[in-house]
Order: structure tokens, then sequence, then C-alpha cells
């Protein structure tokens, strides 16, 4: 190589090593939960940079979008006099974006190039379950099914001389079929008219001359990467973890996940159905669910709860009532307590042993009860409303995030509104100061 060139190489290198190092360091531990997108997608939306500057900025035009998207669903209720609904209904909206996406929407990075989750972005992590299926029925059956009379001949003889080598062909021969099969029904589901996760990931996410979601090879080079949030299963997606699958016709086929502002309409209109439901129908005793009751008049705590229960995850109303089970965890616990307590005084083996099976049984349904997605959902209501003593606000410390002071004002009147209950239509000044036109 000539002296020239080797020069030019070696300060490219050093210029391209030290804008790595000079890149602001990503929240590592979020990585699988993305898609990587195409840059030359043209979002409307607030892009995360991990630098404090970009962080506050993505976080103010972020929570602004979402309050103006829930204010304009909630002041009917304004107009109607209803001061307790739109405050019920805008501490919602705080609180199940935090839930489904973590205040995430898109973010940037360019501290590794390349980075993309290859079994979210090629639509493989929709198919786990399936995956492990075809690959027991490989296993279990490679000879008799799948392998050609050629590679069987070739494992028989291993099999007698050399059986190392014998297991090692057989499991890449294992792996390769289950490949093949997995393949095989990726196509045919993405071929079906049926609709289907994968059908829509495949053709409209990723169809077209311009793919919002990009081949991992195609950005390895990259030192620039889009992300945009996704749920675990690669089914859903967007800071509201819309479904690939129930919400195509108005939201994925509109390619509304492009905007932060339409994705918050869609999504903040389709709960909206749910509490709409649920309020109207607790006025009404023969209608009213029970468990949004409290004392023969609506809870606006459980309704919240119960909205996105009902609605949002389980996608029936009629299902809401199955925070009752979370509501049960303060007397399991009590009654756990109150029985191990028991346990030191008791002499009895006899008694000893009923009252630990007793505890064993509790404390299983009490880690039952933890483990369920209302529980955290709860756990994120009270989040929200710990925002008030704090500057910032967000999941863990690691994403959160200052807006503005008009903002956080915005943030804290709706908050404070909540539980005083009844406002005066006055102290919601605050947010209608931040409104987008």
């Amino acid at each position: 190589m000539r002296p020239l060139r080797s020069a030019i190489l070696s300060t490219i290198l050093l210029v391209n090593m030290a804008q790595a190092s000079e890149a602001p360091a990503r929240v590592k531990w979020m990585d699988k939960m993305f898609y990587t997108v195409n840059r030359n997608v043209d979002l409307q939306a607030p892009i995360w940079v991990n630098t404090e500057a970009e962080r506050n900025s993505y976080g103010t035009e972020y929570m602004k979008s979402l309050i103006t998207s829930a204010h304009k669903i909630a002041k009917k209720y304004l107009e109607y006099g209803d001061h307790e609904a739109y405050n019920a209904f805008m501490m919602l909206s705080l609180t199940f974006p935090l839930h489904e996406g973590l205040y995430m929407s898109f973010r940037e990075t360019k501290d590794e190039k390349g980075l993309c989750y290859e079994p979210a972005n090629s639509g493989d992590i929709m198919f786990q379950q399936t995956k492990k299926k075809i690959f027991e029925n490989v296993q279990v059956n490679l000879e008799s099914e799948f392998a050609s009379e050629e590679e069987k001949r070739q494992l028989e003889i291993l099999k007698e001389s050399d059986i190392e080598n014998f297991e090692k062909l057989r499991n890449i021969l294992v792996d390769d079929y289950t490949h093949i099969k997995l393949q095989e029904k990726k196509e045919s589901i993405a071929n079906t008219e049926s609709p289907s996760n994968y059908r829509h990931f495949k053709k409209y996410l990723k169809g077209g001359e311009n793919p919002f979601i990009v081949e991992c090879s195609d950005v390895k080079e990259d030192q620039i990467i889009r992300q945009i949030i996704r749920g675990g299963d690669g089914t859903d997606i967007g800071p509201v973890q819309l479904s690939l699958r129930w919400h195509f016709d108005n939201f994925i086929g509109k390619k509304y996940y492009e905007s932060i502002d339409k994705t918050f309409d869609y999504g903040l209109n389709f709960i909206h159905a749910g509490f709409k439901k649920l309020y109207y129908d607790s006025t009404n005793s023969k209608k009213a669910m029970s468990c949004v009751m409290t004392g023969g008049k609506v809870d606006l705590n459980k309704l919240i709860r119960a909205t996105w229960s009902g609605k949002y995850n389980q996608g029936q109303v009629s299902k809401s009532c199955r925070i009752d089970d979370i509501n049960k965890l303060a007397e399991l616990e009590k009654e756990s307590s109150k029985l191990t307590r028991k346990i030191r005084f008791v002499s009895s083996r006899s008694k000893k042993q009923k009252y630990q099976e007793k505890v064993t049984q509790l404390e299983n349904e009490i880690k039952m009860i933890k483990r369920h997605p209302d529980f955290h959902f709860k756990n994120n209501l009270e989040k929200v409303n710990g925002f008030l003593d704090k500057k910032s606000v967000g999941y863990t410390d690691s994403i959160s995030f200052e807006t503005s002071k008009e903002v956080k004002d915005a943030i804290d009147e709706i908050i404070n509104n909540f539980n005083e209950g009844n406002a005066d239509g006055k102290t919601h000044s605050k947010v209608q100061a931040i409104l987008k036109s």
C-alpha cells in the first residue's frame, strides 16, 4: 500500500473512532426493545438522543403532544361541566403511555455501528413458540421426515464410527431444517389474505421501495441508527403499543406510526371508548360495574385502572373487573404476615406445619398477583402521581427527562386536579397554555 493512501485510510479510521467515542452512550438495556427503522423515512415525531439537552427537548415535545391529544378528547367533559371526568381521563392519558411504551417513541444512537436486533427486524421474534415446536418436531423426526437420503447415509456412517461428529452433524441438520420449515411457515402467513401480525409486518412495514423497518444487513455499516419502540414479541409498535393485527386499517395502514400526534390521537381515542362506557355506565345502577364503584360513587382511580385493563389490555370492557384480583393484594399480604408471626409462637409441630402451608399458599398467590399486568399498571399510576415531587418524569432515571417549565406545570396541574377531585375550571389554565395548534 502506498504511504499516502495508508495515511489517508488511517486518518479516516481515527476520525470514525473519535466520532464513535464522542457519541452519547445509549441506554443499552433497551436495545432489544426496538425495531431499527429506515433513516430516510420522514418522521413527524421527537427523537430521543441520550444527551441531557436532547432528552429534555424530546420530553417536552412528547408530553406536549400527549397532553394536547388528551385534551382534544376530554374537553367535551368541560363543556358539560364535568371536571372530574376530564381530570380522570387526563390522568389516564399520562399513565397508559408510560405503562405501554415507557414514554419512549423514536430514538437515535451513534455509539455502535449497525445497531439492530435481528430477531425483531426479521420478524422471527413473532414466531418464538412456533420455532420451538418446529425444532422439537425436527429433533425427534429428523431421519424419518426431513433428512435427505444422502444426509441419512452420512449420519449412519458417523453413528457407527464417530459419535462426536455424528452429534455435530445431526445438530447442524436439525438447525437447518428448523430454519427451512420456519421460513416456509412465515412465507405462508405473509402470502395469505387473512389478517395477522406477521402479514401486516411483512407487507406494510417491510414492503415497498422505501420500507419503514429495515433489514439489519442494510444498516450494518451505519453509525447513525434510528429505532422505534416495540412490544416484547414484536406484535405491538409505538409509544402506546398498538397491535399490528388489530389496529391495521386505521393505524398501520395509514402509517400513523410515523407521527407522534397521530399515534396519540388514535391511541387515546381508542382507550377513551372504554373510559366513556365505564364512566357513564357507573351512573346507572343496573349497568355500573362494581369494580369501579366505592360507596355508591364512581371511584376515579379504579375507573382508570379498569379502563386500561378491560379496553386496552384485554380488548373487552366486560373484562375490566379483573382488577379486583389486584385489590386483594393488601389483604393477602396482611394475612400472610399475621400467620408468619403466629408460627414463631406456636409450639405444636402440626399447627406450625399447617400455618406454614397456608403461608406458602398465600405467598404463591401474592407472587402471581405481582406478575400480573394490572399490578404493574397500578404501580405506574402511582408513579405518575410521584412526578409531583420530582423535576424529571419517566419510567426510570436512565430514561427520564426534564420538560420545559410550562409543560411540567401542566403535568403537575393534571395530577393535582385528579387528586383534589371536583376541580374548578380555572385550574386547567396550565394545560391550556401548552396546547399545540
